[in-house]
């Protein structure tokens, strides 16, 4: 039987990138994902891809017919399962990696143990309250918090990340600061591939360079406009009277 290779030759050609120590943070690192749709688990496929050593996440729903356009290791025989399952069985064989996922929503008891335990969360959920019940959990537990969303196709191609970490600013905006409580989110919007794919590539690299300490991850609030090819950065300060973070120090 062939000897598997070691973990750093397996991600030596980004050691020049996130350097030896870099790397070896990569793998202890534990990264929660709330929401595992199109957008969700692309993130979780990139972060595997990069070396995080131990996966967890959580969502309540099966794959449909529709979402098919979402998931590339999805079968059609897939349709019908959790998508978590799907995961589970996506990255079951993945060297040096641990992942777990539950069937259950953001605001659910089973998921508070990942909250508590993630060096990082993030939120890809598709409700207002279950991005809202994110960014309070991880307010809660001083953990960073990456929150990911693109734009209906049918107005626009484009997409959204919102950054927030203990210790970057008390003034900094909370992913919920950006939120209506009383809003609620397109269903059967129109939703590209590649438009989710480009988020979720910004939204994984903010996650490394969090934990990696980055000190040049400055702004906050990333708008991605596939249309006109633009990226664009912003400083967001929080919302007065914002519900999750108006209260803390």
């Amino acid at each position: 039987m062939q000897k598997r290779p070691a973990y750093l030759d397996l991600f030596r050609a980004q050691l020049g990138v996130v350097g030896r120590g870099g790397q070896k943070r990569l793998r202890n690192a534990q990264v929660h994902v709330s929401g595992t749709g199109g957008l969700g688990s692309q993130i979780l496929m990139n972060l595997a891809a990069v070396g995080i050593g131990h996966l967890t996440a959580n969502d309540p729903q099966t794959l449909e017919a529709d979402n098919f356009n979402r998931v590339a290791t999805a079968n059609t025989s897939d349709i019908g399962k959790p998508k978590v399952e799907l995961l589970t069985g996506a990255l079951k064989e993945r060297p040096y990696l641990t992942f777990l996922g539950v069937m259950a929503g953001n605001e659910d008891s089973a998921v508070s143990p990942f909250y508590q335990t993630a060096d990082a969360i993030v939120c890809c959920s598709n409700t207002i309250k279950s991005r809202i019940a994110a960014a309070a959990a991880a307010i809660r537990h001083s953990k960073p918090i990456i929150d990911a969303g693109v734009a209906d196709g049918n107005h626009t191609l484009a997409g959204t990340v919102r950054i927030w970490a203990p210790g970057r600013g008390d003034d900094a905006a909370c992913p919920a600061c950006y939120l209506n409580p009383d809003a609620t989110l397109p269903r059967r919007e129109a939703l590209f591939f590649p438009v989710l794919a480009g988020t979720a590539a910004i939204a994984s690299y903010s996650v490394v360079q969090l934990l990696l300490g980055s000190t040049a991850l400055t702004s906050n609030l990333i708008l991605i406009d596939f249309v006109e090819s633009r990226i664009e950065a912003l400083d967001v300060q929080r919302r007065t009277g914002c519900s999750v973070c108006a209260g803390r120090s």
